[in-house]
């Protein structure tokens, strides 16, 4: 298989894969309500926190469900906005992701809330992906 063969099968799947994401996150977007108002029903929390596109896409819709604040957190400066926090941020607020692999992303967030935000408390992690919806705490 030549080089460029392996790069468009790989471009194939990485549309595919984010194809499925989107469609599998707002296919059903009473159930990822569901599954966080379970998840979430004794965690004391006024924020929701992220990044990138499920951040931008899926936190909105939890944090209006919820009445809480949310915020996303840019991975990076853009030419469209020179802020990396965008939002609101309360006492206390949780990081939202589909899923929590090695927690550098979840580490980057609660460095730049800290730098935003220092008088504010990190309460855990709500993974939306995982099968029940899964929270921990920080």
């Amino acid at each position: 298989m030549s080089a460029k063969t392996d790069r468009v099968d790989k471009m194939a799947l990485l549309r595919r894969s984010h194809s499925f994401w989107l469609h599998s996150a707002f296919n059903d977007i009473d159930g990822i309500i569901d599954m966080a108002r379970i998840a979430l029903e004794s965690v004391e929390y006024d924020t929701m926190v992220g990044t990138g596109l499920s951040g931008g896409l899926v936190i909105p819709i939890l944090s209006k469900e919820f009445s809480t604040y949310f915020a996303i957190i840019r991975k990076e400066y853009s030419s469209h906005t020179n802020q990396l926090f965008q939002g609101n941020i309360g006492q206390r607020w949780i990081f939202v992701d589909d899923f929590v692999n090695t927690g550098a992303t979840r580490n980057k967030v609660t460095d730049a809330v800290s730098d935003f935000c220092p008088e504010t408390v990190f309460v855990g992690t709500y993974e939306y992906e995982h099968r029940s919806g899964r929270f921990t705490y920080a």
